[in-house]
């Protein structure tokens, strides 16, 4: 079997936990509407966890899909990334990846071939999986899942959820391991946040959007959805 068959079966197995948010109570809706980049972990087995960030964006869901998916650029803003090559795309499906990164002793650099599976869940939704094919890492997956907080003419707000598990093959102890994986999630949500913001201000970002006002999906719950009064109010800087 190929590699790419290997690695789309994978997805599959990934796709049940890829993207998935937590529902969040109040209070943390209201930190998240304050700009806080909350933090989050799950088990992911062998005592290792998988890290989650969720951080908003004062941009479209679309405007953050093609910053984060412009694979080659990445050494110019996610934290440790020093070298990004892009093997080979399938349209706007799913990308080939190689990337090098400058990690903490005792593992040094480390490197991932990696697929990246892109998926429009809906007009305001986006789904980013990737998993390592091989390279230096023992496990190495996760998820960026995308969607619309607000939205108007000329911009709006969105939610980005952050998910990853990266065990290094050489041995450390788990502890610092899942002390690193969850600095690492919050960090790149503020460093996408920041290089967008960036793009934003040297005129790189132009949203055209229809003033159709929308509401945070199951990030507030299924059971007490947020009201578009409540919703309004939060989203202040």
């Amino acid at each position: 079997m190929s590699g790419r068959a290997i690695g789309t079966l994978l997805g599959v197995a990934l796709s049940g936990s890829a993207g998935a948010r937590p529902a969040l109570p109040q209070e943390d809706l209201t930190r998240l509407g304050q700009r806080e980049v909350l933090t989050f972990a799950d088990d992911g087995g062998e005592g290792i966890q998988k890290g989650k960030a969720i951080g908003v964006f004062d941009a479209t869901p679309d405007e953050i899909f093609r910053v984060a998916t412009e694979y080659e650029r990445y050494p110019e803003f996610a934290p440790r990334v020093v070298s990004s090559e892009v093997l080979d795309r399938q349209g706007e499906a799913r990308a080939w990846v190689t990337l090098t990164s400058n990690l903490p002793w005792p593992v040094s650099q480390a490197w991932v071939h990696a697929q990246f599976e892109h998926d429009r869940l809906g007009p305001d939704s986006y789904r980013i999986r990737f998993w390592q094919l091989r390279g230096s890492m023992r496990r190495y997956f996760g998820s960026l899942f995308i969607e619309s907080w607000t939205r108007w003419k000329g911009g709006g707000t969105s939610v980005v959820t952050y998910e990853l598990l990266a065990e290094p093959a050489r041995f450390a102890p788990k502890r610092m391991i899942n002390r690193l994986i969850h600095e690492a999630v919050a960090k790149y949500i503020h460093a996408l946040r920041q290089r967008i913001n960036d793009m934003r201000r040297a005129g790189r970002i132009h949203p055209q959007l229809d003033p159709v006002p929308t509401l945070p999906s199951l990030l507030a719950g299924p059971a007490q959805p947020p009201r578009a009064g409540d919703l309004a109010q939060r989203v202040q800087p």
